[in-house]
């Protein structure tokens, strides 16, 4: 399981993990296949946004959503939101600047 060292968090802990991940997993998979950055972040992009979507079916373990337990089901994570912005910024700078 990935986790981070500082914030003892993991995938599926609805965080921006569930966000991040996925996309460097596509990177790394673009970067093998040799294709555009822009083309890599679109993939990127793509997975986060799935990464993104998860996590509302889960119950938020760190962070302030944390005190509201199962009552965070349904509502989307902030932090994957995050994840998922920075990845979209990366990809519409690449995607207008070929």
């Amino acid at each position: 399981m990935v986790s981070s060292k500082e914030g003892k968090s993991e995938i599926g802990d609805k965080t921006i993990l569930d966000s991040l991940y996925p996309a460097v997993l596509e990177l790394d998979k673009a970067m093998k296949d040799n294709i555009t950055i822009d083309a890599a972040f679109e993939r990127a992009l793509g997975a986060a946004k799935d990464g993104f979507k998860k996590p509302e079916s889960m119950i938020s373990k760190h962070g302030r959503a944390a005190y509201y337990g199962e009552k965070s089901i349904g509502h989307p994570d902030s932090g994957a939101a995050v994840g998922m912005l920075i990845i979209e910024g990366i990809y519409n700078f690449f995607s207008k600047n070929k």
